[in-house]
This record gives C-alpha cells, structure tokens and sequence, in this order.
C-alpha cells in the first residue's frame, strides 16, 4: 500500500457492533434435530421449525405484539404465503436477475459465517435459567431515568470514572463536559427509558444499578458511558399470567441481547488478533463518495430527517452511483487472514451494503466498513471450515431467496394493479389489520394488595363474608382511571363486579373487584378510506395468493405446529 496505515480499532471508531445475522444457540441434539424439521412444505420446499422460530421472533421484537397463538398461527400464513409468491416469482424469472444472483451470494456468506460463529462461539452458552427470564421480565416492566457522560474514547471515560471516584459530583462533570450553563440540569439527562429500548451494554449496566448510583465506563455501540440512574418507575402489578403471556417473546429477546453482548466481545477480540489496519487514502476515498452519493436530509424540509431517519437500507440506485465513483479494487483496510497479508476492498464493501443500517452507512461510514468486515472475516473462517455446504445454510439461503422473490413480486403486484374492494372486504380487513384499536379505557375499581397469595385469599374469605373492603388494610379505591396501559391490562381483563385474586411474580399479590369499565374503540366508519386505499395494494397480492393455493402443493404439520405451541406455554 501507498499511503499509511492506522490500527483498525481507532480508524474504523466502532469496535462493539452486532453481527448481521441473529444465532440460535441449540444445546442438545433433540433440540437441533426438531429445529430442522419441516413445518411446513411448499412446491417441495421446507420451512423448518427453527426458520419459523427465528422469524416469528424478529417479526415480536420489531412490531411489539404479544407472542400469542393467533399471532402464531397469522405468521405462519404470512410465511407461506410468502413462499407461494416466490415460486410464482421464480416462473416468471425474478430469479434470473443480477441483483437477486447477488443477494444469494450475500446470503450464503452471511449463512456461512453464522455456521462458523455458532460452531465458534454461540454453542458455548447454555440456556437462560428461570431466575434469568424473570429478571428481564420485571426489568421489562420498568423505565428508568438516566443521565451520562459520554465519550467517544475509552480513556476519557475512565478518566471521568476515576474522577467521581474521587469525589468530583456527577453534576459538575456533566456541565463540563457538555459545555452548558452552571445552573443548567439538563446536562447529559438521557429521560426515561425501557428496558428494550437502550443499547444491549447501557441496558445491562443502567437495569443492574441502584437509583442514584453511577456506573463504569460502559461500551455501547455508540461509544464509551458512564451512567448514573435519577430514578426507576416499577409496575408495582406483575401477574403471573402477564408474565406467562409473554415469557417465550421475553426469554427470546434476553437470550438474543446475551448472545449480542458475549458475541461481541467474541468478534472483537478474533477481529484485533487479526492486526487489521485502515488505507487512509481509501477511507477517504469511500467517504468522499458516499457524502457525494448517499442522499441526505436537506436541513430545510421539517420533515427530511425523520423521513430519512425512517430508512433501514440504502437503496440500489445510491449503491449504483457508488460504484460508478469508486475503484473495486479500492483498498480499505488489510488484515492477517489464515497466515496471509488479505485486502478489503471498495467491491467488498459495497457487496455488503444492503446488509448495513443505513444511519450508519451515512453518519458513520467507517463503523459501517468495521461491521463488513467483520461479516467478510466470519464467512472466510466458515467457508475455511468447510461450512458453505452445511444443510442449515442452504435452508437458510432457501428461506432468504424466498422472501426477496416474494417481496418482488409483491412489490410488482402493487405498482401495477388496483382493485375497487367491496364492503364486506374493508370490513374484515377492518379487524384483520388492525384499525381497530382501544382509544380510551376508563375504570372504577378497588384493589387490596398483600404481600402473598395466602394473605390475598384470606382478604377474598373475609369480603365473602360481608365486610367492608374498605376497612381492610391496603385497600385503594380508584376512580376514573386510564386503565390502556399494558401496566394496568389486569384492570381491563378482570371480570366486572366480581371480587378476584392476581399475584405478581415477585410473590406479593392483590384482591380486585372492577365496579365500573368503559371501553371506546376506533370506529370503521372514521377509517373507512384508509381501509380502502390500503386494501386497493394489498388484495391484488391476495386474490393471486388465493389462487395459487389451488394449484402449489401446500402442507402443514398442524400437529407438530401445536406442539410446538404448547410447549411455549411449558415453563
């Protein structure tokens, strides 16, 4: 190389990134043997049981719906549906273009070097114990408000941290470090947040702290923090039917956040064993051209940014003019790969692109380099390993090749075709899209909490009996209350007029009796139109998937389908 080189870790800024892909750690051989089972086979192609886990996980983690029967059974339709449009796509040749020759490509790499991470690493971490999921439970019931100092370099977080434990005040370096005024409380405040809502480290490091207290420097995805939490908002009402309502979509998000944490630090420490060192000609070069190439918010239009914010990928025509203004063989970076002095280029960046996260592509382009990277490394130690033709991922292959076809071809269906839907139409879809929504929720309601289930019957004994409510300790009497919140779902569950006992996982328990409950829900006439519009792009996708049911070989194993619904209820 022409020019000189930097270490990796501070060129590229970002060393703690998640992987592309989402990795299953499967402990036992039953387990793994039912996860390649066939749920479902469509014109000779299998959808496994561990395919179905994994994508129905993802859909409850971005959507935030329960993990339900019904939303079981809706996404399992979703996927075959899918699978019966991709074989439609595939007569009508969506599969001979360059693009989806790529993205087959892409995906095998990505497969190959999840096999490799997995056989590596993620076999090495055992399940999640009970103890574990409800942890993350309550923690998900929970909002906290934090403030942080925050640096982009780990020393300067510790310099920070070293400080407080000085004795410096919290306060003092946040107006510092900020630059704001002396009186100024706003310094570094984060406001409240979730659980799922932080990044994977500041969750962990901000859930595990007392209210007040501050933490280590912690590594996010963002850079270096050192956190303090002002306070934590806690459901005082955990059920433990809430809690089994949704322990498979928690215990699947803890597991995937735990994977996400220790498999950083996994590729982190394989990537600096590797010596990997940044072109500075390159990197210029590449950021020259995606300043010049990716579109970007104009700072006028109010509503640019969060329309552009909006995006997940960059699209093809910006990749397009990327490589008009780049040279593939560009060099980026090089690495120590299996004994060797390796390049990674400008064309193998750009074939990784649609597998990045936009901001970061656009805000941050060389952490965008980092994360390709890391995905070319964990494909050439699985391809090395001789996994590119591991079962697992030619399924996995199948399964993305089917979704881009059928994405295609639905995309196809809406550009060109409208449809006039009848009433009846917009009226199932009126329940079937889910326009009809709790808009106010208002009870009267007493409650009693006790400290067991034991202390709780006894209290629903005693009102049997004719006492005064009232007159019992702990009783709260409630008017008027705003009862939509997930946090008061008990109070709009439970029967009206009659007395009943719940309990939360932490063990202490409440007597409830809801006097009065007043429920309003959208209307079909305010959104009759909307239904409309939205129904004239999706039907003709339907009525074509509707027909394609009486001609595409179709079958379900509904009995290992409720099987497997049964045991998710199976703590």
């Amino acid at each position: 190389m022409s020019s000189r080189a930097t270490p990796a870790w501070i060129a590229l800024g970002l060393a703690v990134t998640t992987i592309a892909v989402i990795v299953w750690h499967r402990s036992r051989p039953d387990e793994e043997a039912l996860t390649m089972r066939a749920l479902a086979t469509v014109d000779g192609r299998d959808l496994t049981v561990g395919r179905f886990n994994q994508s129905f996980l993802e859909y409850i983690m971005a959507t935030g719906r329960n993990d339900t029967p019904e939303e079981r059974y809706r996404h399992l339709d979703r996927l075959v549906r899918d699978m019966i449009l991709a074989t439609e796509a595939r007569k009508l040749g969506l599969d001979r273009s360059a693009e989806f020759e790529s993205l087959v490509d892409r995906n095998r790499r990505l497969a190959v070097g999840a096999k490799y991470f997995e056989e590596a690493f993620a076999r090495s971490m055992g399940p999640l114990t009970e103890a574990e999921v409800r942890q993350a439970y309550e923690r998900s019931r929970q909002r906290v408000a934090l403030r942080h100092l925050f640096f982009r370099d780990g020393d300067a977080a510790r310099a920070a941290y070293d400080a407080l434990r000085a004795g410096f005040d919290f306060m003092d370096l946040a107006r510092d470090l900020y630059g704001t005024a002396p009186d100024d409380s706003l310094a570094g405040y984060l406001g409240y947040a979730t659980y799922w809502d932080l990044d994977d480290a500041v969750a962990e490091a901000a859930y595990a702290l007392p209210v007040g207290s501050y933490s280590e420097p912690v590594r996010s995805r963002y850079g270096w923090h050192v956190l303090r939490v002002e306070d934590r908002l806690t459901n005082p009402l955990l059920t433990e039917y809430d809690f089994m309502m949704h322990r498979a979509g928690i215990e699947g998000r803890e597991k995937v956040r735990r994977n996400r944490l220790e498999g950083d630090r996994f590729v982190r420490e394989l990537m600096e064993s590797l010596d990997v060192r940044v072109d500075e000609a390159g990197a210029r070069a590449l950021v020259e051209a995606m300043n010049a190439a990716v579109v970007r918010p104009s700072g006028t239009d109010p509503g640019a940014e969060a329309s552009q914010r909006a995006r997940v990928r960059i699209s093809e025509g910006e990749i397009d003019e990327l490589r008009d203004r780049l040279e593939p063989e560009t060099v980026l970076a090089t690495l120590d790969l299996d004994g060797t002095r390796a390049e990674f280029t400008a064309g193998d960046f750009l074939r990784w692109l649609p597998e990045l996260p936009y901001d970061e592509v656009r805000d941050r382009t060389m952490a965008a380099v980092g994360r390709a990277l890391r995905n070319e490394v964990l494909a050439s130690r699985g391809v090395k390993a001789g996994y590119d033709d591991a079962e697992l991922v030619r399924e996995s292959v199948r399964f993305a090749a089917d979704s881009w076809l059928a994405s295609s071809l639905r995309a196809a269906l809406r550009a060109s075709r409208r449809v006039q839907p009848t009433d009846d139409e917009v009226a199932e879809a009126f329940e079937r899209l889910g326009y009809r929504k709790l808009e106010r929720a208002l009870a009267d309601y007493w409650i009693v909490r006790t400290a067991s289930v034991g202390a709780a019957d006894s209290v629903k004994a005693i009102l049997e009996q004719g006492a005064d409510p009232a007159t019992i300790r702990g009783f709260e009497e409630v008017a008027g209350a705003d009862v939509r919140s997930d946090a008061l779902g008990y109070v709009r569950r439970a029967p009206l007029d009659r007395t009943v006992v719940g309990c939360s996982v932490d063990g202490s328990c409440y007597v409830l009796r809801v006097l009065r409950r007043d429920l309003e829900y959208t209307r079909l006439e305010d959104r009759r139109e909307d239904i409309r519009s939205v129904l004239e792009q999706l039907l003709p996708e339907e009525r074509m998937t509707d027909s394609l049911l009486s001609i595409v070989p179709v079958s379900v194993d509904t009995t290992l389908f409720r099987s497997l619904m049964e045991s998710v209820r199976t703590p």
